[in-house]
């Protein structure tokens, strides 16, 4: 009667259906599985292994099987928790510490891959971009750049040298690295070499470097000169006012040049005897204006002064020589105009 009933169609239908609740069962504890324990494993391994896991539950009509095989904690499963591990530290180190660990360092590893790969990738994407910009402006503006160094390097001697002040050399840096660099650029667009371009900002920076120091020393001279100019015009004046009950003969200006220090410190020189006449404090610029009245009263004493030289713009070398206490004064000044005197030197003359 059951074989009968199998092999009608009502029991083949049913078993279709037995049939295909079993493998939809597999099917989806496989994937409970696989996610749950078995993620490393192949999926066509774990599916098959869990049907024939689900055969043999259902062999035994064992319900606790089923959902075991489904990833649920059944009666024979005791639940991994903490309390479980305090009281099974080793199998929680097996069956926990241990898998935790080696998924961590499975982890860290594939991270540190990943990272490698896009460093790799990174760097190779960074050297495709300086092969091509190295084609178009890069090479010219790297010659550019090392003509700028050697004559920035020449600039730094010169201010070492005291040849030029250190503004002007920053100045005459900052343009000369603009221009070679632009150079460089220029004349590899211009489908020049590396070494043409760099010859090329080469002699554009020293041509740079030239103009800016030229123009710097030209500058300082007019400067000066323009200040030594208002200068004299302005002591005039104010020895003019103080000199006019003076005769033409007695009304004598001097410039002192205090603020030429160099000057300064040759005329308080110790061979220059100045301890004979006061006592010195150490302080050149404050000694050089005690021993100026002595100066002043050497050259307005009315002696005719002595011409010893001239000057390459032409104008005399005057001395002087007159008595201070006793002591033999000489003061050495350039005749700029009629009664305007420049100092030059000054001493006090030792006796043989």
């Amino acid at each position: 009667m059951l074989w009968r009933w199998i092999r009608g169609s009502k029991g083949l239908q049913t078993l279709e259906w037995v049939a295909i609740g079993l493998v939809i069962l597999a099917l989806v504890g496989a994937v409970a599985f696989w996610i749950t324990y078995r993620a490393s494993e192949s999926t066509g391994r774990t599916v098959g292994e869990t049907i024939a896991y689900f055969f043999e539950c259902v062999q035994r009509m064992d319900l606790d099987c089923v959902r075991g095989g489904l990833g649920e904690p059944g009666a024979q499963e005791s639940p991994r928790d903490l309390w479980w591990c305090v009281t099974h530290p080793v199998e929680c180190g097996k069956e926990v510490v241990w898998p935790t660990i080696q998924r961590g360092a499975k982890v860290f590893w594939e991270g540190v891959k990943w990272l490698g790969r896009q460093i790799a990738e990174a760097g190779r994407r960074a050297w495709a971009w300086v092969v091509q910009q190295w084609n178009t402006w890069l090479k010219g503006a790297v010659a550019g750049l090392l003509a700028a160094i050697v004559v920035i390097g020449l600039i730094a001697l010169a201010v070492l040298g005291g040849l030029i002040t250190l503004p002007v050399a920053v100045i005459a840096g900052i343009l000369v690295l603009v221009a070679a660099i632009g150079v460089g650029i220029w004349q590899q667009m211009q489908g020049k070499g590396f070494w043409e371009c760099f010859g090329s900002a080469l002699m554009v920076g020293f041509l740079v470097a030239a103009f800016v120091i030229s123009l710097s020393v030209a500058l300082k001279w007019a400067v000066g000169a323009w200040g030594t100019r208002v200068a004299m015009t302005a002591r005039a004046a104010t020895s003019a006012t103080g000199m006019a009950l003076r005769s033409p003969a007695e009304a004598r200006t001097i410039l002192w040049l205090e603020e030429e220090f160099t000057r300064v410190k040759h005329i308080m020189a110790p061979k220059h005897a100045w301890d004979r006449l006061i006592n010195l404090s150490g302080n050149a610029l404050q000694d050089y204006r005690a021993i100026q009245p002595f100066l002043q009263q050497v050259i307005e004493s009315g002696s005719k002064p002595e011409v010893i030289g001239m000057t390459r713009q032409g104008q005399r070398i005057l001395q002087f020589v007159g008595k201070i206490k006793g002591e033999t004064v000489v003061v050495r000044v350039i005749e700029l105009s009629e009664n305007l005197y420049q100092i030059s030197n000054a001493f006090v003359k030792r006796l043989p």
